[in-house]
């Protein structure tokens, strides 16, 4: 018995090695995306710790004179915020862009899997003819045994 033979299989499997490419990229990049989210969390865990840190040094004394050094450590402290904002925004940007890059990569992806499910549509369509057509030749060869049959078992009566 012939067994089913696709002639397009090199196509599906290149469209199978392109999607799982696409995979790997949309992958790499919400890997990028779940890193830099961390970074951001880490960041302005750190702000809000400044902010903590400056609060109780400014108003921990009781007094409303405050030490020069208070007013370093505060300088200090300010000055470490505003550059945690600053690092905040540059990694808000980087993540902005890396989303607009995840966006593409997942249209890319979409367009692959299509292009996969399109060939493999074809291919079960083909599958179901070469069985419809196996079936009806071994319906065939069947019908022809019990003509050829048919004649013997007259004799045998």
């Amino acid at each position: 018995m012939n067994r089913f033979v696709f002639k397009l299989e090199p196509v599906l499997e290149h469209r199978r090695r392109l999607e799982r490419e696409r995979q790997m990229e949309v992958a790499k990049i919400e890997a990028g995306r779940v890193s830099l989210e961390g970074r951001i969390k880490e960041i302005q865990g750190r702000i809000e710790a400044g902010r903590g840190e400056l609060r109780t040094s400014l108003g921990g004394g009781g007094s409303r004179i405050l030490s020069p050094v208070a007013v370093a450590a505060a300088r200090l402290s300010a000055h470490s915020s505003l550059h945690g904002l600053v690092l905040l925004q540059r990694v808000a940007i980087e993540l902005a862009g890396l989303h607009a890059r995840l966006n593409l990569a997942r249209r890319a992806l979409l367009a692959a899997a299509t292009a996969r499910k399109a060939v493999e549509v074809i291919r079960e369509r083909q599958l179901e003819a070469w069985k419809a057509e196996v079936k009806w030749k071994e319906e065939r060869m069947a019908d022809d045994m019990m003509v050829m049959r048919a004649p013997m078992q007259a004799e045998v009566l």
